[in-house]
C-alpha cells in the first residue's frame, strides 16, 4: 500500500505555500455518521468553506441516531449522496479516512544498520508476528521514527532503554486487511470522489487534534462503538490501543437503568450528559459506572508507556464524537493522572467568526475529516 503514512508528522505552519488553490474534502466514514469538511487554500491559509454530517442509523431499518451501524454499500453511498447536497459540497477532490478497527499499526524495533532499502524485505517479514493473518491478505506501509523522538533529553529514562537506543531504530507499521481496503476503494469510484489516497483515522486525527506539539500527549477518540487511544511525541504515534466500549454504551446502559427507549437515552445522553437532572436522579452515577472500565483501560495504557519509556504524558486530550458528552472532560480529570482538555480540530482552520463558537463545540466530531483534508490540501 502507498502512502498511508506519507506526511503524518509535517508542521502546518506555512505548509501550504503562498498560492491560492481549489477546494479539497476530507471524509470520515465512521460506524454511526459520516462526516465531510471541504477546505480551500487561500494564500497559504486553510479556510473552512462548509461542513457536514449525517447519522448512518437514518438508513439501517430499526436503528436510531447514533448508534454503530453496518449498512449496506447502496446506504452508504446514498449517506454520501445526501450529506454532499445538505452541506452544498462543491468539490469532490477528497481524501477518504481507513478506519482504525480494520487496521492494524504497531512499531517494530529493527537493528540501527538498516537501511530504507532494506525495510522493503525486512518489515513483511518481521510484521508476521503480529498480523493474525496470512502477509499476502493484508497491504502494509511502515515509517522509520526519527532517532530520539521519545528518549532525547531524557535522563530519568530507564538505564535499560537508554542503553537500547543506539543500537536500534524503530519502524511504524501500518497494515490494512486488503478486503477493508477494496470495500472503501469502491465506495469512492461509486461516489464519483477523486481521491488519490487513503490514511487510518488515528493519523488524521494526530494531525487536526495535536500537530506537531513537543510534549507527549494520550489522544483519546471517543468513537460510537470503540474508544481508541493515540500516544503521540513530537507529533509522531509512539504507542495505540483500542478499547472496546464506545459511546453507545453509554446509551444502551442509560436506556436499561432508567427504562427508557434507546433513542431516548441517546437524545438524553447528547442533552443532559453528566449534569444534574431532577427527572433522572440516576442519570449522572449511571453514566459514570458505564465509564469506569474505559478510564481504567486509559490509566492503565498511560503507567504501561511511563513505565516502559521512563516519560510522563503531559496531557490527555479528549475528541471524536464521545467527547462532547457534558461533564466528561471534568470527569475525566478526576480519574487520569495528567491534565485533560478537549480537542478543536477547527482551530487548525480559518473559520468565520460568528460560528467559531459553534464549531469549538462539535469540533471534536470533525477531526478525522479535518486532519484528512488538510494533508490532501498540502499534496
Amino acid at each position: 500500500m502507498t502512502n498511508i503514512l506519507q506526511d503524518i508528522t509535517k508542521n502546518f505552519s506555512g505548509l501550504f505555500g503562498s498560492k491560492k488553490g481549489g477546494s479539497v474534502i476530507g471524509v470520515d466514514i465512521g460506524s454511526s455518521s459520516i462526516k465531510i469538511v471541504q477546505l480551500k487554500n487561500d494564500n497559504g491559509v486553510a479556510v473552512l468553506e462548509t461542513y457536514g454530517s449525517v447519522s448512518l442509523g437514518t438508513y439501517v431499518e430499526n436503528s436510531y441516531i447514533g448508534q454503530a451501524v453496518n449498512p449496506t454499500h447502496d446506504q452508504t453511498i446514498q449517506a454520501i449522496k445526501d450529506i454532499l447536497k445538505e452541506a452544498n459540497i462543491t468539490s469532490l477532490n477528497s481524501a477518504v479516512a481507513i478506519p482504525s478497527a480494520s487496521s492494524l499499526v504497531f512499531l517494530l524495533e529493527l537493528p540501527k544498520a538498516i537501511t530504507q532499502k532494506d525495510l522493503a524485505t525486512i518489515v513483511p517479514t518481521e510484521a508476521r508476528r503480529f498480523i493474525p493473518v496470512p502477509i499476502s491478505e493484508v497491504s502494509l506501509d511502515w515509517w522509520m521514527i526519527p532517532e530520539d523522538d521519545v528518549l532525547e533529553g531524557n535522563d530519568d529514562a530507564p538505564a535499560e532503554i537508554l542503553g537500547n537506543k543506539n543500537d536500534k531504530r524503530k519502524v511504524l507499521v501500518a497494515a490494512i486487511h486488503n478486503e477493508a481496503l477494496a470495500r472503501f476503494q469502491q465506495v469512492v469510484k461509486d461516489a464519483q470522489f477523486n481521491a488519490d489516497f487513503f490514511e487510518i483515522e488515528m493519523f488524521s486525527n494526530v494531525r487536526s487534534c495535536v500537530g506537531s506539539k513537543r510534549e507527549t500527549v494520550a489522544l483519546v477518540d471517543f468513537g460510537a462503538s470503540k474508544t481508541k487511544v493515540s500516544v503521540v511525541s513530537r507529533g509522531v504515534i509512539q504507542d495505540f490501543h483500542i478499547i472496546n466500549r464506545g459511546s453507545q454504551d453509554i446509551t444502551r446502559v442509560l436506556s436499561t437503568g432508567l427504562n427508557i427507549s434507546l433513542s431516548k437515552a441517546e437524545e438524553f445522553k447528547k442533552k443532559f450528559g453528566m449534569a444534574p437532572n431532577d427527572e433522572y436522579s440516576d442519570a449522572e452515577s449511571i453514566i459514570r459506572g458505564s465509564l469506569e472500565y474505559v478510564m481504567s483501560e486509559i490509566n492503565a495504557i498511560i503507567l504501561a508507556y511511563e513505565k516502559k519509556y521512563g516519560q510522563s504524558i503531559d496531557s490527555v486530550m479528549v475528541t471524536g464524537g464521545g467527547a462532547s458528552l457534558i461533564g466528561l472532560v471534568e470527569y475525566m480529570q478526576q480519574k487520569l493522572p495528567a491534565s485533560v482538555i478537549k480537542s478543536n480540530p477547527f482551530s487548525q482552520v480559518k473559520v468565520p467568526v460568528f460560528l467559531e463558537s459553534v464549531l469549538e463545540e462539535i469540533g471534536s466530531d470533525f477531526g478525522v475529516a479535518i486532519g484528512l483534508a488538510l494533508r490532501k490540501l498540502s499534496s
